[in-house]
């Protein structure tokens, strides 16, 4: 009888063990070798307990900061830009085989190099001012996919963009433009006027009254 009781909770432990939950925004994961893996969508799933790795992956939309080095060819100067990068993935494995592979750090210097070359080279040549170049990047919708990683790259916003030296060209070299310090009073604007606004809807959201007043 007691060895039937004992068997009976091992059997419930590994039962539980084996139980995982997945949310509606993610699906799960699990690794048994590079070559093999499966997809588990929302609901409560089972799996042989400590038999393939378990990763989670968010399906929705992330945002991701990137900083790129630019040569601002009218103004001659070397310029780095901060990147508000929205992206989601759209192939789970490749995404979980990729980071376990690379890591987080690779996957960020790749990012950087997809936003820099298959974006900015081509969008910097219908551009000639940085004040262009923020208001085509916040404005324009993108659908760049790294087959690598499984991810989709749908928008990039410009947190910020900072001069950082002068370069020489073949034929001159330039000083600081007025056009540069105008793209940075627009982000700085943009930035206050962001500011703003959630100061506003807090003050609406604690003293409706108040804030009717002050309107």
């Amino acid at each position: 009888m007691k060895n039937i009781l004992i068997l009976f909770l091992f059997c419930v432990l590994v039962l539980f063990s084996g139980l995982f939950i997945v949310d509606e925004r993610e699906v799960a994961v699990i690794t048994h070798s590079a070559k093999d893996s499966k997809v588990y969508s929302t609901g409560i799933h089972w799996n042989i307990p400590f038999y393939g790795d378990l990763s989670y992956v968010y399906l929705n939309q992330r945002n991701s900061f990137v900083s790129i080095e630019l040569n601002n060819i009218s103004s001659h100067q070397t310029e780095l830009a901060k990147l508000d990068i929205a992206w989601s993935v759209i192939e789970p494995v490749k995404y979980v085989n990729y980071l376990n592979q690379y890591g987080r750090k690779k996957f960020d210097e790749d990012m950087a190099d997809i936003i820099k070359g298959k974006i900015l080279a081509a969008t910097v040549k219908e551009v000639s001012t940085d004040a262009e170049l923020i208001g085509y990047l916040n404005n324009e919708t993108f659908n760049v996919i790294d087959t690598k990683s499984g991810i989709k790259i749908g928008a990039i916003k410009v947190s910020s963009i900072k001069m950082m030296n002068t370069y020489t060209d073949n034929e001159s070299q330039g000083k600081l433009s007025a056009e540069s310090a105008y793209s940075e009073a627009i982000l700085i604007v943009q930035s206050a006027n962001k500011e703003k606004q959630q100061a506003l809807d807090k003050l609406k959201a604690q003293n409706p009254q108040f804030y009717n007043y002050y309107s």
